[in-house]
């Protein structure tokens, strides 16, 4: 008998496998990062196909099998009700969901991540300027690669590493020093050779 899993995630990828399938990469708050395979969600009788939309936190039930997570069940989540509907907010947030893809590496119980993702969403679903959207970018990414290592505590991020929501003086201390966390960014992306 087969333990199904329960958790809460966002989708970080989609591809297409065979004529009816797609592989998922889910980040998740339980499991961390996992690839799933949804049998037949291609198909237009699909039951899961208008649940598997990118950019939502959704709770996800799975089970492990021989060689990869199968998908059983989608569902609305109650804790997070929020979807981005501004088009560059959108965009913000793609860009961060594909970072963590390509730096999240293996199933690693990551449940910081995924609150960091999820803060994010939230704020992104209010309305925003495209400044605050430059800045909330710049605070996810800066507290995606220090959970993962690649960034050091330094005074000038010790307040924005310490908390997981976006206040307006941290979007006015990172938009200040956006020149420096910017590079801060761009060295740890590279150190991590990805």
């Amino acid at each position: 008998m087969y333990h199904i899993h329960h958790t809460l995630g966002v989708i970080t990828q989609t591809v297409p496998h065979g004529e009816a399938n797609r592989l998922y990469s889910i980040l998740t708050q339980d499991l961390g990062l996992v690839r799933v395979h949804a049998q037949g969600v291609r198909l237009g009788k699909s039951k899961l196909k208008s649940h598997l939309v990118p950019y939502v936190v959704k709770e996800f039930s799975f089970v492990r099998g021989k060689e990869i997570w199968r998908l059983t069940t989608v569902k609305e989540s109650s804790e997070y009700p929020h979807h981005i509907t501004d088009e560059k907010a959108r965009k913000v947030y793609a860009r961060i969901l594909a970072a963590i893809t390509r730096l999240v590496s293996g199933e690693e119980h990551q449940p910081s991540i995924f609150t960091v993702v999820s803060a994010c969403l939230v704020y992104l679903s209010q309305e925003t300027t495209s400044e605050a959207l430059e800045a909330v970018e710049l605070i996810t990414m800066v507290r995606i690669l220090y959970e993962l290592g690649y960034i050091d505590k330094t005074t000038y991020l010790t307040p924005i590493l310490e908390t997981t929501t976006f206040t307006p003086d941290e979007i006015t201390q990172v938009l200040a020093a956006r020149t420096t966390i910017t590079h801060d960014i761009n060295t740890a992306l590279k150190a991590s050779q990805l």
